[in-house]
């Protein structure tokens, strides 16, 4: 059985895409203080890419 090559396929709807990315992500960070000291925290962050 041979599978169809889904990605060099041209979609049957045409989807204007301006931006793509990731929502949400949560990260681990440290932040320094007033007093030269750390605190450490969980970030979140949405990146994205203009098309």
């Amino acid at each position: 059985m041979k599978l169809p090559d889904i990605q060099s396929s041209h979609p049957e709807e045409q989807i204007p895409i301006e931006k793509v990315g990731i929502k949400n992500l949560r990260y681990p960070i440290k932040v320094l203080d007033r007093s030269k000291g750390y605190q450490e925290t969980v970030g979140e962050f949405n990146l994205y890419v203009d098309l």
